[in-house]
């Protein structure tokens, strides 16, 4: 990402391109923000992803914008999920979308934990809680084993939320990538 690109731009850009970036974790994929395409050692073809919801931006970006996740998580020319305009969370400033997403939706979550494990779960979507702590989007959901996942969470908050059962999908990246797969669930 260039030094004076906002991340509204950034992010933008990218959505423009058909790209769905969530992070370092996509260098090899798409290649590393700001380094262009993907290396030519990879030897995959190119992934589309949906849109995908990243609960909390990364706290080192060039300059402070708007805290925007994506609301047509169906996809692109697909309608969007409702959302209310608010402040952010933790200062009250700014603007950030507390996107409801669709109740009985199942989901993946996923998060690269250093630079070579990703954790991963499936659940379902049971609620949209509206409590002022954490991020303003937020969802409650049902797990097929809450005690797996209570005895083997890790990697701290922020999942990249998926919707659909994508853990095939997730698995075949991290093999391609070298990554080992962790099913928190």
């Amino acid at each position: 990402m260039s030094d004076n690109m906002s991340r509204r731009q950034f992010l933008g850009a990218a959505a423009a391109s058909g790209m769905a970036l969530s992070g370092p974790w996509t260098a090899g994929v798409l290649g590393a923000a700001g380094s262009g395409p993907a290396p030519a050692s990879t030897s995959f073809a190119p992934i589309r992803i949906r849109k995908v919801y990243l609960a909390k931006p990364v706290p080192t970006w060039p300059k402070p914008d708007l805290d925007i996740p994506a609301t047509r998580l169906d996809g692109p020319g697909k309608p969007a999920a409702p959302y209310i305009i608010r402040s952010h969370m933790e200062d009250n400033k700014g603007a950030s979308l507390q996107v409801k997403m669709r109740v009985g939706q199942p989901i993946t979550c996923a998060k690269l934990s250093g630079l070579d494990t990703m954790l991963v779960s499936t659940a379902k979507i049971v609620d949209n809680p509206d409590v002022d702590r954490g991020c303003r989007t937020k969802i409650t959901t049902q797990v097929p084993n809450a005690r797996k996942l209570l005895e083997g969470y890790s990697g701290g908050l922020h999942r990249v939320i998926f919707y659909g059962d994508l853990l095939a999908g997730v698995k075949n990246l991290a093999f391609l990538q070298g990554w080992k797969v962790v099913e928190e669930v």
